[in-house]
């Protein structure tokens, strides 16, 4: 597996990532955030969401069980009301039960 290296979408620290599940999302190991996982579609929701959003899910990730690890997606489409646009939306996941690196 292929780690890159890139700031962190979330606290904008050195970090890197590898890509999971056929390039659709990014396992994110960050020097300040600790270990979490991004989709593409939250990622970009991510860069748009206000600062204090970042830092819940940057201190969520970082005071979590290291057995759980912080999931960043897309809120389902049909969870939204007519109008409404689509948000970021967080979750935890046991470790071994995430995609893992390609």
């Amino acid at each position: 597996m292929e780690y890159i290296k890139t700031s962190c979408p979330l606290c904008g620290s050195d970090s890197q990532y590898c890509l999971v599940d056929h390039d659709n999302s990014k396992y994110f190991r960050c020097k300040i955030c600790t270990d979490f996982q991004i989709s593409s579609r939250g990622e970009g929701l991510t860069q748009e969401a206000s600062d204090e959003w970042k830092k819940k899910a940057s201190k969520d990730a970082r005071e979590s069980d290291y057995n759980q690890v912080l999931i960043i997606d897309m809120v389902e489409i049909s969870k939204l009301t007519h109008g409404e646009d689509p948000y970021p939306i967080m979750y935890f996941c046991h470790r071994t039960k995430i995609r893992q690196c390609l």
